[in-house]
């Protein structure tokens, strides 16, 4: 299941909750305050970025996707937890000609921190057209922490990449 359907999925349970909860009596009726803020979830897209030959980059995202009760911010190309807890966070980038022993890897950075079990790389053992590399992990985060996605590629020039994303959900 991904980001997308989650968010779906608990939306879904959110109104046929409110929807029971408002048939009851006043001791029994619930407040939307007490129910939304459990589905906290972002998700970010950039549709394509150009990074420098063997270089650290930050991701741009441009596209907010999804954001429920947590901070997607396209300016600084990081999501922001509103509450301290366990996170779900998957990214990918792709890069559009990684040529043979070549590396292209994701990684993934907690207020500017590399956290170096978020890491996924790939080496290209022959001339790709586009090469992919994902990442999921499980994140303790405080809150006010914030979360970024970096890429390096080592093909020899300047290269782009045409899928990027993050999503970020508490569990």
């Amino acid at each position: 299941m991904n980001l997308d359907d989650l968010v779906k999925q608990f939306k879904t349970w959110v109104r046929l909750f409110q929807d029971h909860a408002h048939t009851g009596t006043d001791s029994q009726q619930i407040s939307d305050q007490n129910i939304i803020p459990f589905v906290i979830a972002g998700k970010m897209s950039a549709s394509s970025m150009a990074t420098a030959n063997a270089t650290w980059a930050k991701i741009p995202f441009n596209v907010s996707v999804i954001s429920s009760n947590i901070t997607t911010d396209i300016t600084n190309n990081r999501i922001t937890v509103p509450v301290t807890g366990t996170y779900k966070l998957d990214g990918e980038s792709s890069i559009d000609s990684l040529t043979s022993g070549n590396i292209f890897e994701l990684r993934t950075r907690v207020n500017g921190t590399e956290i170096s079990y978020a890491t996924a790389r790939v080496i290209s053992a022959s001339s790709s057209l586009i090469s992919y590399v994902s990442l999921s992990t499980i994140l303790n985060l405080n809150a006010g922490d914030y979360v970024e996605l970096w890429v390096f590629q080592q093909t020899g020039a300047f290269n782009t990449g045409s899928i990027n994303t993050i999503s970020l959900y508490k569990i």
